[in-house]
């Protein structure tokens, strides 16, 4: 494998493979010792912390459930325990916690979080105000970085060519048993979809998220006549079906063939057939993914012409850089930790959520 492990490194962190690695490295036929021992001090350091994301996540659900707040744990809690039930439970970690509310009910969220020893993270309160964002970024009592979002979509742009309500996720939520204690959970076929969706959003380039996609399907019988219905009405079927048809050709997701034809144009399926193999030796996420490039269409979902010229240009998605990770840092101006705007944006960017519909 020779002495120079960065490409192999950056693999592994693009991928999030160190924890697969540290269970299953011993067996890896010239694996460096030094590669194996960063995996395992990898996994040590992310059983510690999540033992404060569970704290944390209890005493975010004891002041929501007090304040009398609607809201649904998703993704990387959720997520471990379908790892968990699948026997593979030390490999998926998570560094943050993803809460889901109402709008109308977003800023009692806040103050409820607040309540529990939260504070807010974000800073850039201009931004806010500007670009109204789906959620925003909270530091917890024991330190766990907390996603509280009104909307599965960030980006303004992108909600804006979707169709996806909060309430009626909310309203669907049941409770499921997450790091031991019952919370409110996306209904399954939504957990599909957004499982799908959030890998979408990025390209899909990282084998983690179709693994996490792969495991979901596994984990229960899949009503798909359910998830393909949900991801038409929301208005990703060509995003989400492209990331579903990705997680069966590399992990062998057991998706019918039927659904991923129904979600995805046949010209969409060939350019994901032609750059398929770029997610395996992807390191970082990828401009001009399939995926991402079928999100971004969904106000052209009826244009073949689109979707022609995409499959035209699959070869040169191929060739094409790697799009260099936006790094949140408070020295920059588009980073929400940018320290910006005073308390009356963070009232407008307040007040704008919660007239939002759904």
């Amino acid at each position: 494998m020779g002495a120079d492990t960065r490409a192999l490194r950056a693999g592994l962190g693009h991928h999030r493979g160190w924890g697969l690695l540290a269970r299953s490295g011993p067996a890896v036929t010239g694996l460096p010792a030094s590669v194996l021992d960063e995996a395992v001090e990898r996994r040590r350091s992310m059983v510690r912390r999540r033992l404060s994301l569970d704290a944390d996540l209890r005493a975010l659900a004891g002041s929501l459930d007090a304040a009398g707040v609607a809201w649904v744990c998703m993704k990387g809690p959720v997520l471990a325990e379908v790892y968990e039930r699948a026997g593979v439970g030390d490999v998926r970690f998570f560094s943050d916690l993803d809460l889901l509310v109402h709008p109308a009910r977003f800023a009692d969220a806040l103050r409820a979080c607040g309540a529990a020893g939260s504070g807010l993270l974000t800073r850039n309160f201009a931004l806010l105000r500007a670009a109204v964002p789906g959620e925003l970024a909270l530091q917890a009592r024991h330190g766990s970085v907390v996603d509280l979002h009104w909307s599965l979509v960030n980006r303004q742009s992108r909600r804006a060519a979707t169709r996806i309500d909060t309430g009626e996720l909310i309203d669907r939520a049941h409770r499921a048993v997450v790091a031991g204690s019952p919370v409110p959970v996306l209904q399954p076929e939504d957990a599909l979809v957004h499982v799908c969706l959030h890998a979408a959003m990025s390209g899909g380039t990282r084998l983690s998220w179709l693994l996490d996609v792969t495991l979901t399907i596994a984990d229960r019988t899949v009503d798909w006549r359910a998830v393909s219905a949900r991801a038409v009405a929301w208005g990703v079927g060509p995003a989400v079906g492209l990331v579903l048809q990705r997680s069966r050709a590399l992990l062998g997701a057991t998706v019918p063939g039927h659904v991923v034809e129904g979600l995805v144009p046949q010209p969409w399926r060939l350019a994901q057939a032609v750059s398929v193999g770029r997610v395996v030796a992807a390191r970082s996420d990828v401009r001009g993914a399939p995926a991402r490039l079928a999100l971004g269409a969904v106000r052209h979902r009826s244009s073949a012409a689109a979707a022609a010229a995409v499959a035209a240009s699959a070869g040169r998605w191929v060739a094409m850089r790697p799009r260099p990770a936006f790094v949140q840092s408070a020295a920059h101006p588009g980073s929400t930790l940018h320290a910006a705007g005073d308390g009356a944006d963070l009232t407008a960017y307040l007040s704008a959520v919660s007239r939002q519909v759904g």
